[in-house]
């Protein structure tokens, strides 16, 4: 189980500001508290009214997934609903963030969360990979998707 907090809403608006069309994906997997359909919808609807007080049209849908940081179930549940929008906000931890820009390549995924204190499943080797350090101050929007810390070779 992964604790995350939800960034500000000012902050998340920050991130998606520039893309007309918005896919939020929310978790069903081991975040706590849980982010799925009901808080992907419901922070659309905020997203959608701040983006209003700029006169702004930001149009949105709502989808969850089973697990985000799993590849086969994320490419499987999002790519179909990617191709129809800008950019992807996630409700999940980092590593959900992570797969998502793994498995939509041509697609930013931003994180609507910051994770507090967990690897991702390798189906492949059967093992996991550490590829978020869940410090609480979650910066792979702006670093491609790739955690600078987790990834660091001096790590």
């Amino acid at each position: 189980m992964i604790i995350t907090q939800l960034k500000d809403i000012d902050e998340i608006y920050e991130m998606i500001k520039p893309y007309d069309k918005i896919l939020i994906a929310g978790c069903d997997g081991c975040c706590q508290p849980p982010r799925s359909l009901n808080e992907a919808k419901t922070l659309g609807q905020l997203l959608e009214l701040k983006a209003r007080t700029e006169s702004k049209d930001l149009k949105w849908k709502a989808i969850t997934v089973l697990r985000q940081c799993d590849d086969r179930i994320a490419a499987t549940t999002v790519k179909g609903h990617a191709e129809n929008y800008d950019a992807i906000l996630s409700l999940a931890c980092g590593l959900g963030v992570v797969m998502l820009n793994k498995v939509i390549e041509n697609k930013l995924t931003f994180p609507a969360q910051d994770s507090h204190f967990g690897g991702v499943q390798n189906n492949g080797e059967n093992n996991f990979i550490e590829y978020c350090e869940e410090c609480g101050d979650c910066i792979i929007g702006e670093t491609g998707g790739i955690c600078p810390r987790a990834g660091c070779a001096k790590h």
